[in-house]
């Protein structure tokens, strides 16, 4: 790895925009997550689809690497190219699973943000009736 590191720019881009953060969480490799934070990668800037870092950890179900970006301050309310922030990604991945939603809510992603279509993360939830993902966005 030092090696790469030495020839190459920790912030180098593949040809659909992405640093290596976003191949690291592909593979759902929490350790090179971790060790890119440490060596300082760009972990909030979009891919070119709009996409950031933290929307794929979401989408890969990776809590484990979702509270890392969290805690080295990754943008919690950022949005893509369609205007879903990363709290809307998880209640559409969630799969009858809340980890990552309650993960969210309690490092303050906002339920309110309207994508462009103008549904919100709590609309969705409430569009998808699923009691499990309902429960935490109540009071």
């Amino acid at each position: 790895m030092e090696k790469f590191f030495s020839e190459n720019s920790i912030n180098a881009v593949d040809s659909d925009g992405r640093n290596l953060m976003f191949h690291a969480i592909r593979h759902k490799k929490l350790g090179l997550v971790s060790n890119l934070i440490e060596r300082g990668i760009n972990f909030d800037s979009p891919d070119n689809l709009g996409w950031y870092p933290l929307h794929y950890a979401v989408q890969q179900s990776t809590p484990d690497i979702v509270k890392a970006l969290i805690s080295a301050n990754a943008d919690i309310n950022a949005t893509d190219g369609h205007g879903n922030n990363v709290l809307w990604r998880a209640v559409f991945e969630s799969k009858g699973s809340g980890e990552i939603i309650k993960l969210l809510l309690l490092n303050g992603a906002n339920p309110n943000i309207k994508n462009n279509y103008g549904i919100s993360a709590l609309d969705l939830a409430k569009s998808i009736s699923n009691y499990d993902i309902l429960q935490f966005f109540s009071p």
